[in-house]
């Protein structure tokens, strides 16, 4: 069965990507693996959107259907278009290893040690860790049976609808053809993070123009703690699907086709997670409008042109956006209803009051971005340390852990060094315009490292009185301030800070004011600029409430999409250094050896300062979720410390496949166990509202009539609902007759009708 799923999977996404790139008649590399690898990350994007049109048209999301879809146009190329002839020449074209090849199979190899790592942590144990991946576990349950990623009128599941459905549309439609759901989402989850590595190789090496510097690239993201871990939510499938759309970005500059792939890589971003859509959406608005702004330089003498070429990318843009409509247009006024009651913060509360108790549609407009862009919403995040970005921690969160390492952190800081050098070189006059940018990033720093040391140390010292008085328990407060405001840390951020704005907007004007056209045809200030100001706006985005900003959207999760520039740079550095044994004159031996020892020691310090500390991060015990109840007991196949209730969930599994367990309020968990429950049919849904007053006859005949043999009632029902009535069913039930206890655990018992 797994192995189906697994080629079932490549034939949906390699199939897709090749009709989708032979609709466009978009002019592909021709490397033999990087054609066909690029191939399955753009139909991993073509899959998203597909669903979501399909779903639109009210077409059931059936595995059959996208079967066909992706294999029509191969199959009929393949028979009808002579392609089977061309198959041999090709298939003896790619066993010719080139050197790019040699490249792109380290890349492998990299994909294979990430994989590895995310799919040993995932099923280390014999449970969904967390809260988020049980609800998952539902909604992906209810598309594979029901074909739809509309909500039910009975259930509203919390990932889905009005949410963008992309994640478990795709994860459901897999499962279709996998019983497991629990083994579906664990390795498919792993699965997807793994193969954005190797597509961002793919964009990193058209972006940067070197094999060299983009497999570096893709090795410091695959080991820093803060790209993904095996953590299961929907943000793995918009990280999977952003480095599609920036290599169809960058292939337009080949081929001008590519801004139909573009388009449709775009909108899979806005169909795959609502706040990463508007992080990712400023990353790509960064790049085109980096690319913009430079060729204007020298169009504007030829509006037409430049039109016609620098602004493409917008184009596509708009072409995603127009896609995304198919679910967007529906659905944005109940996501933002939901917004306004489920992103926290302390700003946004306010503004949640200011949207509750206004009449005027104005005052309404305005604090809802108050409410969902509020600079404290998240439930990680905090003010960071430089610590938090330079020493990467074994002991880490698991659904975005922080951290880059202190080699990576070193190669980023020498690689912005060397980025920000360049650019001043490029530009006129240094005598007079370093020392101004100098002195301003001297005086930024001075500024922003007052208000904010002043800001923190007051945030701090009205915590602790929240401590002290128990208004704020402790471990909240210990997450918010692992230690306290230090002056010198402070000092540090905000130099980074400063550095990189005075960086970036003299990378601005080297690309406008300044610019001569480079005779090389690759204007790396272009490049400079774009990566400057792609890691300023992230760091920016992790340390809103470092620096008291008035904006933020969920500050930790921006970690993630900070490993993207803070690679890159990091290549740069690398190479920096190496270019740096150039200047020392060595005979060729020496040198060579000298380059090898530097990559030889950069590689070790990667590995054993970040990669380490991410494997043993995704490799530790996770927690199993905040609605267990019970003492703390071992799971006895990982040996995790789990609470009891979730033993007897578990006892589920030695029951047949296909049973039904009813229960009143635990469906996620019988799901994530792999058992059955249409917790989103009308009888069930009726029944679970009825715990209050169920009796064990009404509770049996329902089972009889709906094929249910067994039923579990615990801790979940009696936290969730009612203790009393809880309590009063499980005694009527035991005294009934009409069930027997098959387990007996120590905070839930399943029955088994007679």
């Amino acid at each position: 069965m797994p192995l189906i799923i697994i080629i079932l999977f490549f034939a949906y996404t390699w199939g897709l990507g090749f009709t989708l790139l032979r609709l466009a008649r978009a002019k592909e590399h021709e490397s033999f693996l990087e054609r066909n690898l690029m191939r399955t990350g753009i139909g991993l994007s073509a899959f998203v959107v597909l669903g979501v049109i399909l779903n639109a048209l009210r077409i059931p999301l059936d595995y059959r259907i996208f079967l066909l879809a992706a294999s029509a146009l191969p199959l009929y190329e393949l028979i009808f278009r002579k392609g089977y002839a061309r198959i041999s020449p090709a298939a003896k074209a790619g066993l010719k290893l080139r050197q790019s090849d040699i490249t792109i199979l380290l890349v492998l190899l990299v994909f294979a040690a990430a994989l590895f790592t995310y799919a040993s942590g995932a099923f280390r144990y014999d449970y969904l860790e967390d809260d988020d991946p049980w609800g998952h576990a539902s909604a992906i349950k209810y598309v594979s049976v029901e074909k739809t990623v509309f909500d039910p009128e009975t259930v509203d599941f919390h990932y889905m609808d009005p949410y963008p459905p992309g994640y478990d549309m795709l994860l459901g439609v897999l499962a279709q053809a996998s019983q497991p759901i629990s083994w579906t989402i664990k390795f498919f989850n792993a699965l997807l993070i793994s193969l954005s590595i190797i597509f961002f190789y793919f964009f990193a090496k058209e972006f940067l123009g070197s094999r060299n510097k983009a497999l570096f690239a893709a090795f410091v993201l695959a080991s820093v703690p803060a790209y993904m871990s095996h953590f299961i939510w929907a943000p793995v499938l918009a990280m999977a699907v952003f480095p599609q759309a920036m290599y169809a970005f960058e292939m337009m500059k080949h081929d001008r086709k590519w801004i139909a792939i573009a388009g449709v890589c775009f909108a899979a971003i806005l169909l795959a997670h609502p706040t990463h859509a508007v992080k990712l959406t400023g990353l790509v608005l960064i790049y085109l409008g980096v690319k913009a702004a430079a060729g204007f330089t020298f169009g504007r003498k030829h509006l037409p042109e430049w039109l016609h070429q620098d602004l493409a990318g917008f184009g596509a843009v708009a072409l995603g956006a127009f896609l995304s409509l198919f679910w967007w247009a529906a659905k944005l006024k109940g996501f933002l209803g939901m917004a306004k009651t489920s992103f926290t913060g302390g700003s946004g509360e306010a503004a949640a009051e200011l949207i509750k108790g206004s009449g005027n549609i104005l005052s309404k407009l305005i604090a809802l971005p108050a409410r969902i862009f509020n600079p404290e919403g998240g439930t990680a995040t905090r003010a960071y340390l430089l610590r938090d970005f330079a020493i990467a921690q074994s002991n880490n969160m698991i659904n975005n852990p922080i951290g880059i390492g202190l080699a990576a952190f070193i190669l980023m800081i020498a690689g912005f060094a060397s980025t920000a050098t360049g650019i001043l070189r490029s530009l006129p006059r240094r005598r007079m315009l370093i020392p101004a940018a100098a002195a301003a990033a001297v005086i930024l720093t001075v500024l922003i490292s007052s208000a904010t040391f002043s800001y923190q140390q007051e945030l701090y010292d009205t915590n602790r009185e929240m401590l002290s008085s128990g208004e704020m328990p402790g471990w909240r407060f210990a997450q918010l301030w692992p230690t306290p405001p230090s002056y010198p840390s402070v000092l540090a951020l905000s130099s980074i800070l400063s550095s990189l704005t005075v960086a970036f907007a003299l990378s601005i004007a080297a690309i406008t004011i300044f610019r001569r056209k480079e005779q090389d045809g690759q204007d790396h200030r272009i490049t400079a600029a774009i990566l400057l100001g792609w890691l300023l706006f992230t760091f920016l985005g992790i340390n809103s409430r470092t620096f008291n900003l008035p904006v933020g959207l969920f500050a930790f999760r921006f970690w993630m999409i900070f490993a993207i520039p803070a690679a890159l740079l990091a290549a740069e550095g690398l190479f920096a250094a190496l270019n740096a044994v150039k200047a020392l004159r060595l005979g060729p031996a020496a040198a060579t050896t000298a380059k090898l020892a530097i990559i030889a020691l950069v590689v070790a310090g990667v590995l054993f300062t970040s990669a380490k500390q991410k494997y043993d991060t995704n490799t530790s015990c996770w927690p199993s979720g905040a609605f267990w109840s019970g003492e703390l007991v071992l799971e006895p196949s990982s040996n995790c410390p789990v609470q009891s209730e979730l033993l007897s969930y578990q006892w589920l599994k030695t029951l047949p496949a296909t049973t039904k367990v009813f229960t009143f309020y635990g469906q996620d968990q019988v799901i994530g166990f792999d058992r059955q429950i249409c917790s989103w049919c009308k009888p069930e849904h009726s029944m679970k509202k009825r715990l209050g007053n169920a009796t064990a006859t009404e509770l049996h005949t329902f089972m009889k009539d709906n094929n249910y043999e067994y039923a579990i009632l615990g801790g979940i029902e009696a936290r969730s609902l009612s203790l009393n009535e809880t309590v009063r069913l499980i005694n009527d039930m035991a005294s009934s007759g009409l069930f027997t206890i098959a387990h007996n655990g120590q905070s839930a018992v399943v029955f088994k009708a007679e």
